[in-house]
Protein backbone atom coordinates (compact mmCIF):
# COMPACT_ATOMS: atom_id res chain seq x y z
CA UNK A 1 0.00 0.00 0.00
CA UNK A 2 1.30 3.43 -0.92
CA UNK A 3 1.65 6.13 1.72
CA UNK A 4 -0.79 8.39 -0.11
CA UNK A 5 -3.43 5.64 -0.12
CA UNK A 6 -2.97 5.07 3.60
CA UNK A 7 -3.32 8.80 4.28
CA UNK A 8 -6.51 8.99 2.24
CA UNK A 9 -8.05 5.97 3.98
CA UNK A 10 -7.19 6.84 7.58
CA UNK A 11 -6.80 10.63 7.57
CA UNK A 12 -3.20 10.21 8.77
CA UNK A 13 -0.69 13.05 8.67
CA UNK A 14 2.84 12.31 7.56
CA UNK A 15 5.29 13.53 10.21
CA UNK A 16 8.48 13.34 8.17
CA UNK A 17 9.82 12.99 4.63
CA UNK A 18 10.73 9.29 4.39
CA UNK A 19 12.79 7.48 1.79
CA UNK A 20 10.17 4.72 1.43
CA UNK A 21 6.89 5.19 -0.47
CA UNK A 22 4.82 2.10 0.44
CA UNK A 23 4.27 -0.68 2.96
CA UNK A 24 3.34 -4.35 2.96
CA UNK A 25 1.20 -5.61 5.87
CA UNK A 26 -0.32 -3.78 8.85
CA UNK A 27 0.99 -5.36 12.06
CA UNK A 28 -0.07 -4.79 15.68
CA UNK A 29 2.60 -6.84 17.47
CA UNK A 30 6.19 -5.53 17.23
CA UNK A 31 7.57 -9.06 17.58
CA UNK A 32 5.75 -10.07 14.37
CA UNK A 33 6.94 -7.12 12.30
CA UNK A 34 8.88 -8.05 9.16
CA UNK A 35 10.78 -5.89 6.77
CA UNK A 36 8.38 -3.60 4.92
CA UNK A 37 5.46 -3.81 7.39
CA UNK A 38 3.41 -0.95 8.85
CA UNK A 39 3.36 -1.02 12.65
CA UNK A 40 0.31 0.26 14.53
CA UNK A 41 1.87 1.48 17.78
CA UNK A 42 -0.75 0.56 20.37
CA UNK A 43 2.19 -0.19 22.68
CA UNK A 44 4.54 2.76 22.43
CA UNK A 45 7.34 0.99 24.26
CA UNK A 46 7.43 -1.50 21.38
CA UNK A 47 8.25 1.07 18.70
CA UNK A 48 12.05 0.53 18.92
CA UNK A 49 11.50 -3.22 18.45
CA UNK A 50 9.30 -2.63 15.40
CA UNK A 51 11.95 -0.35 13.87
CA UNK A 52 14.64 -2.91 14.63
CA UNK A 53 12.59 -5.64 12.93
CA UNK A 54 12.36 -3.63 9.72
CA UNK A 55 9.09 -1.71 9.83
CA UNK A 56 8.74 0.69 6.91
CA UNK A 57 6.13 2.75 8.73
CA UNK A 58 5.03 3.59 12.27
CA UNK A 59 1.52 4.92 12.84
CA UNK A 60 0.76 6.65 16.15
CA UNK A 61 -1.90 8.82 17.77
CA UNK A 62 0.35 10.99 19.92
CA UNK A 63 3.66 12.81 19.77
CA UNK A 64 6.62 10.43 19.60
CA UNK A 65 10.31 10.63 18.88
CA UNK A 66 11.22 9.84 15.27
CA UNK A 67 13.86 7.15 15.69
CA UNK A 68 14.58 6.57 11.99
CA UNK A 69 13.90 9.29 9.43
CA UNK A 70 14.26 6.83 6.52
CA UNK A 71 10.93 5.18 7.32
CA UNK A 72 7.47 6.80 7.43
CA UNK A 73 6.01 8.17 10.64
CA UNK A 74 2.28 8.93 10.56
CA UNK A 75 -0.16 10.27 13.12
CA UNK A 76 -3.91 9.74 13.36
CA UNK A 77 -6.50 10.96 15.83
CA UNK A 78 -7.23 7.49 17.18
CA UNK A 79 -5.47 4.22 16.33
CA UNK A 80 -8.45 1.90 16.69
CA UNK A 81 -10.57 4.01 14.33
CA UNK A 82 -7.75 4.14 11.80
CA UNK A 83 -7.29 0.36 12.09
CA UNK A 84 -10.95 -0.26 11.27
CA UNK A 85 -10.87 2.12 8.30
CA UNK A 86 -7.89 0.24 6.91
CA UNK A 87 -9.61 -3.07 7.64
CA UNK A 88 -12.68 -2.05 5.61
CA UNK A 89 -10.38 -1.39 2.66
CA UNK A 90 -8.66 -4.75 3.22
CA UNK A 91 -12.00 -6.57 3.19
CA UNK A 92 -12.92 -5.03 -0.16
CA UNK A 93 -9.92 -6.84 -1.66
CA UNK A 94 -10.06 -10.07 0.36
CA UNK A 95 -13.09 -12.34 0.60
CA UNK A 96 -13.72 -13.32 4.21
CA UNK A 97 -16.68 -14.80 6.07
CA UNK A 98 -17.90 -13.47 9.41
CA UNK A 99 -20.36 -15.33 11.65
CA UNK A 100 -22.17 -13.91 14.67
CA UNK A 101 -23.36 -16.17 17.50
CA UNK A 102 -24.54 -15.43 21.03
CA UNK A 103 -22.03 -15.63 23.88
CA UNK A 104 -22.92 -19.12 25.10
CA UNK A 105 -22.86 -20.47 21.54
CA UNK A 106 -19.49 -18.79 21.06
CA UNK A 107 -18.00 -20.51 24.12
CA UNK A 108 -19.32 -23.92 23.06
CA UNK A 109 -18.07 -23.55 19.48
CA UNK A 110 -14.69 -22.23 20.60
CA UNK A 111 -14.22 -25.32 22.76
CA UNK A 112 -15.41 -27.94 20.29
CA UNK A 113 -14.30 -26.65 16.86
CA UNK A 114 -10.90 -28.13 16.03
CA UNK A 115 -10.65 -26.66 12.53
CA UNK A 116 -7.47 -24.54 12.47
CA UNK A 117 -8.91 -22.43 9.65
CA UNK A 118 -11.58 -20.99 11.95
CA UNK A 119 -10.69 -17.88 13.97
CA UNK A 120 -12.63 -16.86 17.07
CA UNK A 121 -12.87 -13.12 17.65
CA UNK A 122 -13.81 -11.14 20.71
CA UNK A 123 -13.35 -7.41 20.35
CA UNK A 124 -9.76 -6.54 21.19
CA UNK A 125 -6.95 -5.05 19.17
CA UNK A 126 -5.39 -8.47 18.68
CA UNK A 127 -8.63 -9.61 17.07
CA UNK A 128 -8.40 -6.84 14.48
CA UNK A 129 -4.87 -8.01 13.70
CA UNK A 130 -6.10 -11.57 13.11
CA UNK A 131 -8.47 -10.41 10.38
CA UNK A 132 -5.60 -8.93 8.37
CA UNK A 133 -4.03 -12.41 8.29
CA UNK A 134 -4.54 -15.26 5.85
CA UNK A 135 -7.50 -16.95 7.61
CA UNK A 136 -10.88 -16.48 5.95
CA UNK A 137 -13.57 -17.63 8.40
CA UNK A 138 -14.27 -15.81 11.67
CA UNK A 139 -16.77 -16.36 14.48
CA UNK A 140 -17.60 -13.57 16.92
CA UNK A 141 -20.06 -12.92 19.77
CA UNK A 142 -19.80 -9.11 19.66
CA UNK A 143 -22.18 -7.81 17.01
CA UNK A 144 -21.20 -4.15 17.48
CA UNK A 145 -17.55 -5.07 16.95
CA UNK A 146 -18.36 -6.78 13.65
CA UNK A 147 -20.64 -3.92 12.55
CA UNK A 148 -17.81 -1.46 13.10
CA UNK A 149 -15.96 -2.74 10.03
CA UNK A 150 -18.33 -4.94 7.99
CA UNK A 151 -22.00 -5.42 7.17
CA UNK A 152 -21.42 -8.81 5.57
CA UNK A 153 -22.32 -10.90 8.62
CA UNK A 154 -23.93 -14.35 8.71
CA UNK A 155 -25.95 -15.27 11.78
CA UNK A 156 -25.58 -18.75 13.20
CA UNK A 157 -29.15 -19.91 13.54
CA UNK A 158 -29.84 -22.20 16.46
CA UNK A 159 -32.98 -23.95 15.29
CA UNK A 160 -34.30 -26.88 17.36
CA UNK A 161 -33.07 -30.24 16.14
CA UNK A 162 -34.52 -33.64 16.98
CA UNK A 163 -32.38 -35.72 19.30
CA UNK A 164 -32.90 -38.43 21.91
CA UNK A 165 -31.99 -37.45 25.48
CA UNK A 166 -30.56 -40.22 27.66
CA UNK A 167 -30.32 -40.48 31.46
CA UNK A 168 -27.74 -38.10 32.85
CA UNK A 169 -27.10 -35.66 35.67
CA UNK A 170 -27.10 -31.92 36.19
CA UNK A 171 -23.37 -31.97 35.41
CA UNK A 172 -23.16 -34.35 32.45
CA UNK A 173 -25.49 -35.04 29.53
CA UNK A 174 -25.84 -38.02 27.22
CA UNK A 175 -27.91 -38.05 24.04
CA UNK A 176 -28.23 -39.50 20.55
CA UNK A 177 -28.21 -37.17 17.59
CA UNK A 178 -27.96 -38.01 13.90
CA UNK A 179 -27.34 -41.69 14.72
CA UNK A 180 -24.39 -40.85 16.96
CA UNK A 181 -24.16 -41.50 20.69
CA UNK A 182 -22.77 -38.64 22.78
CA UNK A 183 -21.88 -39.88 26.26
CA UNK A 184 -21.31 -37.82 29.42
CA UNK A 185 -20.76 -34.50 27.68
CA UNK A 186 -19.63 -31.84 30.17
CA UNK A 187 -22.70 -29.61 29.89
CA UNK A 188 -25.97 -29.44 31.85
CA UNK A 189 -29.08 -30.92 30.18
CA UNK A 190 -30.59 -27.48 29.49
CA UNK A 191 -27.67 -26.65 27.15
CA UNK A 192 -28.14 -29.74 24.96
CA UNK A 193 -30.68 -28.06 22.63
CA UNK A 194 -28.15 -25.33 21.87
CA UNK A 195 -25.28 -27.80 21.53
CA UNK A 196 -27.17 -29.96 19.03
CA UNK A 197 -27.99 -26.92 16.90
CA UNK A 198 -24.28 -25.95 16.92
CA UNK A 199 -23.27 -29.48 15.93
CA UNK A 200 -25.70 -29.16 13.03
CA UNK A 201 -24.13 -25.82 12.05
CA UNK A 202 -20.57 -27.17 12.24
CA UNK A 203 -21.45 -30.21 10.14
CA UNK A 204 -23.31 -28.12 7.59
CA UNK A 205 -20.34 -25.74 7.32
CA UNK A 206 -17.81 -28.59 7.02
CA UNK A 207 -16.02 -27.49 10.19
CA UNK A 208 -14.02 -30.11 12.06
CA UNK A 209 -15.24 -30.45 15.64
CA UNK A 210 -14.97 -32.70 18.69
CA UNK A 211 -17.71 -32.56 21.33
CA UNK A 212 -15.48 -34.45 23.76
CA UNK A 213 -13.37 -31.29 24.06
CA UNK A 214 -16.21 -29.44 25.79
CA UNK A 215 -15.52 -28.39 29.36
CA UNK A 216 -17.28 -26.29 31.97
CA UNK A 217 -17.27 -22.58 31.30
CA UNK A 218 -18.30 -19.24 32.73
CA UNK A 219 -21.96 -20.06 31.98
CA UNK A 220 -21.99 -23.21 34.08
CA UNK A 221 -19.16 -24.33 36.31
CA UNK A 222 -19.72 -26.93 39.07
CA UNK A 223 -17.06 -27.07 41.77
CA UNK A 224 -17.25 -29.86 44.32
CA UNK A 225 -16.14 -28.74 47.76
CA UNK A 226 -15.72 -29.96 51.32
CA UNK A 227 -17.52 -28.61 54.38
CA UNK A 228 -14.95 -25.80 54.63
CA UNK A 229 -15.71 -24.71 51.04
CA UNK A 230 -12.31 -25.94 49.87
CA UNK A 231 -12.22 -27.37 46.35
CA UNK A 232 -12.05 -31.13 45.88
CA UNK A 233 -11.94 -33.31 42.76
CA UNK A 234 -15.04 -33.75 40.63
CA UNK A 235 -17.46 -36.17 42.28
CA UNK A 236 -15.46 -36.43 45.52
CA UNK A 237 -18.05 -34.66 47.65
CA UNK A 238 -21.81 -34.37 48.00
CA UNK A 239 -21.54 -30.57 48.24
CA UNK A 240 -21.31 -28.58 45.03
CA UNK A 241 -20.89 -24.89 44.28
CA UNK A 242 -22.44 -24.12 40.88
CA UNK A 243 -21.35 -20.86 39.27
CA UNK A 244 -24.10 -19.97 36.80
CA UNK A 245 -26.73 -17.34 36.03
CA UNK A 246 -29.15 -20.04 34.82
CA UNK A 247 -31.26 -20.03 38.01
CA UNK A 248 -34.55 -20.89 36.32
CA UNK A 249 -33.17 -23.80 34.32
CA UNK A 250 -31.26 -25.25 37.28
CA UNK A 251 -34.24 -24.84 39.61
CA UNK A 252 -36.52 -26.53 37.11
CA UNK A 253 -34.12 -29.49 36.81
CA UNK A 254 -33.65 -29.80 40.56
CA UNK A 255 -37.37 -29.58 41.25
CA UNK A 256 -38.07 -32.36 38.75
CA UNK A 257 -35.17 -34.70 39.50
CA UNK A 258 -33.46 -33.72 42.76
CA UNK A 259 -36.26 -32.59 45.05
CA UNK A 260 -34.62 -34.38 47.98
CA UNK A 261 -31.59 -32.05 47.88
CA UNK A 262 -31.22 -28.71 49.62
CA UNK A 263 -30.32 -26.12 47.00
CA UNK A 264 -29.32 -22.53 47.76
CA UNK A 265 -29.75 -19.84 45.08
CA UNK A 266 -27.42 -16.92 45.80
CA UNK A 267 -27.23 -13.72 43.82
CA UNK A 268 -28.03 -10.98 46.31
CA UNK A 269 -24.71 -10.39 48.08
CA UNK A 270 -22.77 -7.15 48.42
CA UNK A 271 -19.28 -8.67 48.43
CA UNK A 272 -17.40 -11.95 48.68
CA UNK A 273 -17.31 -11.78 52.47
CA UNK A 274 -21.11 -11.74 52.54
CA UNK A 275 -21.27 -14.58 50.00
CA UNK A 276 -18.91 -16.60 52.17
CA UNK A 277 -21.16 -16.04 55.18
CA UNK A 278 -24.25 -17.13 53.22
CA UNK A 279 -22.46 -20.34 52.28
CA UNK A 280 -22.04 -21.26 55.94
CA UNK A 281 -25.63 -22.48 55.79
CA UNK A 282 -26.01 -26.20 55.15
CA UNK A 283 -26.61 -27.17 51.52
CA UNK A 284 -26.13 -29.85 48.92
CA UNK A 285 -25.93 -27.53 45.91
CA UNK A 286 -25.33 -23.78 46.05
CA UNK A 287 -26.03 -21.96 42.79
CA UNK A 288 -24.13 -18.68 42.68
CA UNK A 289 -24.75 -15.94 40.12
CA UNK A 290 -22.67 -12.88 39.31
CA UNK A 291 -19.21 -14.30 40.04
CA UNK A 292 -16.95 -16.95 38.56
CA UNK A 293 -15.23 -19.96 40.03
CA UNK A 294 -12.01 -17.96 40.43
CA UNK A 295 -13.45 -16.31 43.57
CA UNK A 296 -12.44 -19.51 45.37
CA UNK A 297 -8.82 -18.54 44.80
CA UNK A 298 -9.14 -15.28 46.72
CA UNK A 299 -10.08 -14.20 50.25
CA UNK A 300 -12.22 -15.03 52.10
CA UNK A 301 -12.42 -18.45 50.41
CA UNK A 302 -8.70 -19.02 50.18
CA UNK A 303 -7.54 -20.68 53.36
CA UNK A 304 -4.02 -21.92 54.17
CA UNK A 305 -3.81 -25.68 54.33
CA UNK A 306 -3.37 -27.09 57.81
CA UNK A 307 0.18 -28.32 58.33
CA UNK A 308 0.59 -31.94 59.39
CA UNK A 309 2.08 -32.48 62.84
CA UNK A 310 3.04 -35.43 65.01
CA UNK A 311 0.22 -34.64 67.47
Amino acid sequence: MRIETLKALTGASLLNTPAITSFYNPVFDANKVKRGDLFFAYEYDDIPKAVENGAYGIIVDRVVEILDSEIAWLRVDELKTASKKLLRYHLEEHEKQFYYVDCLGFELLEQMVTDKNIVFLRSGINDLAKIFGEKQVFICCDRSFLNSFTKDISYITQLPQEYTPLPGTLFESSFIYDNRYYQKVAIPPFFVDKLVSLIDFAKGSNMAYNVEKLHYSSYFYPQFCDRNLQSVEFGKSSRVLIFSDEFDAIKDYCDKHLGYLKVLYLEDFANLEQLYEQLQESFDYAVIAGVRRTVLDSPPFLRPSASATLF
